[in-house]
């Protein structure tokens, strides 16, 4: 976005990051003391990029050129990214002049070019949230953008999608114990493939941009997926036996206690769930399977987006390295085929995940809360991670921010820094001032090319305000 990543040291391959993984704690105090060594202003003032997330209401409720503007000014934003495509959620929104909680439905927010779907199968529905029918966001947005000369990237959610899925129940997620993720397209339905891929040509052939930005290009974090007719299919074109991957998946979903299962697929931590692929080598086809879906899907895209304008540019939404294989995102094939990375490091959000865990499996009689969170803290030892005592002051805490800087630096390393990397920033609550100053300067730390912020409405204006001083006072803008 913001120009090419300078080489920094020796490169690092994949077979030298696995070589290195035993050296556990010690390799990742090193990389983190590489990167204090290089100081918090090591990034150039020109190159670094500072996005935000926006959604359409934002702009409806608030007005387009405010909360562009409003961005810049308080947060130093030079890049708006806006979703032409979203999901469901109800969020609170703390500034937002309407409303005090809204709605999202989902659906288009742009107007589409209905003939393009036609050869799909699929047909796109415009969002059913009001006051949309008169309202295309991108077209508004980007032209707002070019006013005011900021970069401007339409944000799609690629097989996440609540209003058309449910009409179309033979390209749907299906988990190997049967049930449909209605919302979710599968990446190997090709007509869903094909539909999500054409999401991405009419927004480059049809409106004016300098990026897409691609979100929600993976499997559903339903560790037992896919198992559709679709998916079934291209397991047996690779030889693979889907009945055996179904039998395992099951299995180690089964399994009790999973305290190590899911530490490795919600913190990627453990070293137990080794033991159970030696025990059913399916496990990692089955990620393979996933990874070699998504990858090819992401070639695909980038080079259709590519043909029609080279200029604009494919960056990822990506899941944080330590659980972005489970939904079949692989970091180091994916850098081959965009133009730049965000890993949504939300520290606090991914906290909120491992309390619920923890309670979840408590309520199972598996263990006391006490008992199993002194598990997970053990296997936290390793990332350098220093986590209170008790379950109870966890809960208050959550993960600090020294996650958003080992997870970078481990992205770094396993996308071998080929590409950018922008490091998604959590600014909502409970995020405070303070904890979105101490996570930003974890990313500078960790040498990231830019932050992105995520997201404008939810986030409190003094929580911007902190972000645009931070980036200021470290001198990257």
């Amino acid at each position: 976005m913001f120009g090419k990543r300078t080489h920094r040291g020796i490169a690092t391959t994949r077979r030298r990051f696995l070589v290195q993984l035993p050296l556990g704690a010690a390799a990742f105090a090193i990389a983190r003391n590489a990167g204090a060594q290089s100081g918090e202003t090591a990034n150039s003032r020109n190159s670094f990029c500072v996005g935000i997330q926006t959604h359409a209401h934002d702009f409806l409720h608030e007005g387009t050129e405010h909360v562009i503007t409003t961005s810049r000014e308080k947060a130093g934003v030079n890049a708006v990214l806006t979703c032409a495509t979203y999901v469901k959620e109800n969020m609170r929104l703390p500034h937002n002049p309407k409303f005090d909680r809204y709605p999202t439905q989902g659906g288009f927010y742009f107007d589409f070019d209905p003939q393009l779907y036609e050869k799909t199968g699929i047909k796109p529905v415009r969002t059913p949230e009001e006051n949309f029918n008169n309202f295309d966001a991108i077209r508004s947005v980007s032209a707002a953008c070019r006013k005011l000369d900021v970069r401007f990237h339409a944000w799609v959610s690629s097989f996440n999608y609540p209003q058309e899925g449910p009409s179309y129940p033979d390209h749907q997620v299906v988990s190997a114990g049967g049930e449909r993720h209605t919302g979710w397209f599968c990446p190997n339905s090709p007509e869903a493939r094909e539909f999500s891929l054409t999401v991405y040509e009419d927004l480059v052939r049809n409106c004016q941009l300098d990026g897409v930005f691609v979100d929600r290009f993976r499997f559903p974090d339903d560790i037992t997926t896919c198992f559709c007719d679709h998916c079934v299919r291209e397991m047996r074109k690779r030889d693979l036996d889907p009945d055996s991957l179904r039998r395992a998946i099951l299995a180690v979903a089964g399994k009790t206690p999973m305290m190590s299962y899911l530490s490795l697929t919600t913190l990627g931590l453990s070293i137990d769930p080794v033991f159970y692929i030696c025990e059913l080598p399916e496990l990692a086809d089955l990620v393979r399977f996933k990874t070699d879906t998504i990858t090819s899907y992401v070639e695909t895209l980038y080079k259709r987006v590519k043909a029609i304008n080279p200029k604009v540019e494919v960056g990822l939404d990506m899941f944080s390295p330590s659980v972005a294989w489970q939904v079949g995102q692989d970091p180091t094939r994916l850098a081959h085929y965009c133009d730049w990375i965000k890993p949504m490091l939300y520290h606090l959000s991914d906290g909120y995940h491992a309390i619920r865990a923890v309670r979840t499996m408590a309520e199972q009689g598996l263990g006391s809360q006490q008992e199993l969170y002194e598990r997970m803290r053990r296997m936290l030892t390793p990332k350098g991670m220093e986590l209170p005592d008790t379950f109870e002051e966890f809960r208050r805490t959550s993960f600090p921010t020294s996650w958003v800087e080992t997870e970078m630096t481990l992205t770094q390393r396993l996308m071998e820094e080929r590409k950018p990397l922008y490091a998604g920033i959590q600014v909502w609550p409970t995020t405070t001032p303070d904890i979105v100053n101490d996570a930003i300067r974890a990313a500078v730390r960790a040498r990231s090319d830019g932050v992105f912020l995520y997201c404008y409405g939810w986030s409190p204006m003094e929580n911007l305000e902190a972000a645009g001083q931070t980036l200021r006072q470290l001198q990257v803008i």
